[in-house]
C-alpha cells in the first residue's frame, strides 16, 4: 500500500513479474478508506510505502488505525527516516532509504517468502 508517481512503476514491476502481490493506492490518505481498511484486515502480511514524508506521517497512521481494528498479521513499513539527510538527488534518496520501485518489491518479495 503507497501513493504517488512511485505506485504506478511498483504495479508495473508485480504485473511484469506476474508477482501475486495486491498493490493499493492510498490515494486518499485522510481520511482514510475505511471500505479498503476492512479489507486490510484480511491480509496476513501488509507493505506499506511512503517515499515523500517521514514514518510519522501516512505510514504511522495507518499502522495505528489497523492496530484499532484489531489487526493482527505483520506490517512493513518503508519511508524516509526521521533524521537528517544529506544533499543528494531524489533518486539517490530514494535508494539510500530503500525506496525505489525495485527495491520495494524485492523487499516485499522476501517479506512474502514469494
Amino acid at each position: 500500500m503507497g501513493s504517488g508517481p512511485i505506485l504506478e512503476e511498483v504495479s508495473n514491476i508485480v504485473r511484469e513479474r506476474n508477482l501475486k502481490i495486491d498493490v493499493i493506492n492510498a490515494l486518499y490518505l485522510k481520511p482514510m478508506d475505511e471500505i479498503v481498511l476492512n479489507d486490510l484486515l484480511s491480509k496476513d502480511k501488509i507493505v506499506v510505502f511512503d517515499a515523500y514524508s517521514t514514518m510519522e506521517g501516512f505510514v504511522n497512521n495507518l499502522k495505528v488505525k489497523l492496530m484499532d481494528l484489531n489487526y493482527h498479521g505483520d506490517v512493513k513499513s518503508y519511508s524516509v527516516p526521521l533524521k537528517f539527510v544529506k544533499q543528494a538527488t531524489i533518486d539517490e534518496q530514494l535508494e539510500e532509504f530503500e525506496l525505489t520501485p525495485t527495491q520495494l518489491i524485492d523487499n516485499s518479495i522476501k517479506f512474502f517468502n514469494l
